[in-house]
């Protein structure tokens, strides 16, 4: 009994470790999408201010 009790604590401990790292990578994962849609916001608006600052100079 004490040996089966051991070894689902020890699998619990391993389950939770699991999870964590699940979870951490789940954030990361955000995380970076999160930068990759911010970076591409950023060139959009570079572009756009870009081509209006060359219809600014033709005029």
């Amino acid at each position: 009994m004490l040996g089966l009790l051991s070894g689902l604590l020890g699998n619990t401990k391993l389950y939770i470790a699991l999870g964590a790292m699940s979870v951490g990578l789940v954030i990361a994962g955000l995380y970076i999408r999160t930068l990759k849609a911010e970076n591409e916001s950023l060139e959009n608006s570079l572009r756009i201010n870009g081509e209006f600052s060359l219809l600014k100079s033709r005029k």
